[in-house]
This record gives structure tokens, C-alpha cells and sequence, in this order.
């Protein structure tokens, strides 16, 4: 583990270390001690945590009332780039590999060393050679290391869409490290999944991945938004006229073929009686 950078210019400060303690956590909140090389701090930040984890924290000291000093952490990642010590502490004292020990877990960080994503990752046969452990415990730590790895790259993708911690934490929630390839594919599916994630909030991101106004998940979306809002405000039905000039405002559709766009979603959705038409 390694303590704390700082930008004078922000006043952000970054820690990694390892989570000692939670006193609060849920799907919205954690608060808890985190270890690091140069003794330890209180944190709360809006996001579900573990014990035991090594993470990276992005935050800024703030001083509570209650509880002093503490690091209001804006974001976090689990961390992969553990040094020598730090390897051997997550290997040695995380849950997940219960059994492992100090000693086994220095002869496996003495015996891969930097080579250690590697292996864990392509050939975690290789760490059989080490007495004692078998070949259930190396496919269960080659589980979870990519499983962290996923995660880390799913929060990191998902903040880059501007998504306040809590609402990437909801997304994780839900969806787990799934989150990454659900959203590049279809993000439409957050408006299903989640409370919360109207058209236009997915919308956004949805574009900043690349989908095209014309995608037809965009459209189906648009179309069944369209009607939710409209039963939403009082109406039972709307007439074409009423529901078209809706759908291609939300949808802003302003190209040659926009009605026939429009018309291709709403057969689909009747087709597949998503929506019924009179």
C-alpha cells in the first residue's frame, strides 16, 4: 500500500489502501476506516463497500463534527496495482481466500512476483506449485482478481458518463460487472431496470457511446417513454397524430425517413404486444 497524493491545485487527495473497518454500509452509503501505509483514516463516501477490499479513493478531508478528520471520497476503484506488500496482505487476509495465509502468500508473491496478473489470469495452474494450495483455491483466486478487475473497469467506465457515484453504485447493484457490456449494447435497459433512469438521462449516455439516433433500441425506447409520460399526465391513449409529434421530438428525428423510423418501432412493439394499438 502506498499513502496519499495530493493536488493543491483541487484540493482532491487519492489514498489506497485497505478497507480495516465499516462502521455503515448499503446500497447508498459507506463509511469506515481505511488502512494505509501511514496508520489510518475515517471515510464516507455514497456507495456500497467491503471489508477487507483494496481500493483507490478520490476525495477531499473534511472535518466532521462527530468524528474529526475524515476523506469524503467523489470516487473509488478497487486497486490492481498492489505492490509486494500489498499483494501479499490481499492474498493473505481477504475473505475471499480464507486458507491462503501469510506464509503461502509470500511464497506466491515471491515465486510470480510482477508476473502475477499473468498467471492468475492464463495460467492459474501454475500456482499449484506452490505446497498447499490446489487447484480449487488457484481457479477461485483467478475468479475473484478478475472479478475485481471487471469491477474496477466497469465504475471507471460508468463515471465517465458524468453518473454521481450513487447512480453508478445503483447500476452495479443491478447489474453487476454486467453493467460494462449491457451498456455498450443496449443502455436502454437501465430505463427498465432502474427507478429513476428516465429516457433522457439514458439517452445521454447512450449517445456518448456511439448508438445512432435511428438504433432501434433508441427508438423502442423513445416510443415506449412517449407513452409513459403520456399516461403519466392523465391519458389513457393519444391519437397517432398526437403520439408522433411527441415521439419525434423526444427522439429528435429530423431526418427524411423520421416517420417511417417511428411507424417500423411502434409495428414492432405491437407485434410483439409490447403496446396495443386501437
Amino acid at each position: 500500500m502506498i499513502a496519499a497524493t495530493h493536488s493543491p491545485d483541487t484540493g482532491q487527495v487519492m489514498l489506497r489502501g485497505q478497507i480495516a473497518k465499516l462502521f455503515l454500509s448499503g446500497p447508498g452509503f459507506s463509511a469506515g476506516r481505511l488502512q494505509t501505509d501511514d496508520g489510518g483514516i475515517r471515510f464516507a463516501g455514497p456507495f456500497a463497500l467491503r471489508e477487507d477490499d483494496f481500493v483507490v479513493f478520490i476525495g477531499r478531508y473534511e472535518q466532521h463534527a462527530t468524528y474529526g478528520q475524515q476523506l469524503k471520497v467523489e470516487k473509488y476503484e478497487p486497486d490492481m496495482k498492489l505492490d509486494a506488500d500489498g499483494l501479499i496482505r490481499f492474498l493473505a487476509l481477504s475473505k475471499p481466500f480464507k486458507g491462503i495465509g501469510v506464509s503461502r502468500a509470500r511464497e506466491l508473491v515471491a515465486r510470480f512476483g510482477d508476473d502475477f496478473d499473468h498467471v492468475v489470469m492464463h495460467e492459474p495452474g501454475r500456482l499449484t506449485e506452490i505446497k498447499g494450495v490446489t487447484r480449487a483455491v488457484a481457479e477461485g483466486l483467478r475468479d475473484e482478481w478478475a472479478s475485481r478487475r471487471d469491477h474496477g473497469k466497469t465504475i471507471a467506465f460508468l463515471s465517465g458518463f458524468g453518473l454521481t457515484p450513487y447512480q453508478v453504485d445503483r447500476i452495479m447493484e443491478e447489474l453487476g460487472n454486467s453493467a460494462y457490456t449491457v451498456v455498450q449494447e443496449n443502455p436502454y435497459v437501465l430505463i427498465e431496470k432502474l427507478d429513476g433512469f428516465g429516457f433522457r438521462r439514458v439517452d445521454d449516455i447512450a449517445l456518448k457511446t456511439g448508438v445512432q439516433r435511428a438504433d432501434p433500441n433508441r427508438l423502442r425506447a423513445g416510443v415506449l417513454y412517449t407513452l409513459k409520460k403520456a399516461s403519466e399526465d392523465g391519458h389513457t391513449c393519444l391519437t397517432m397524430a398526437d403520439f408522433t409529434s411527441e415521439a419525434i421530438d423526444l427522439l429528435t428525428l429530423d431526418s427524411d425517413d423520421a416517420y417511417d423510423l417511428l411507424n417500423g418501432a411502434v409495428r414492432g412493439l405491437v407485434t410483439s404486444g409490447d403496446i396495443i394499438e386501437f
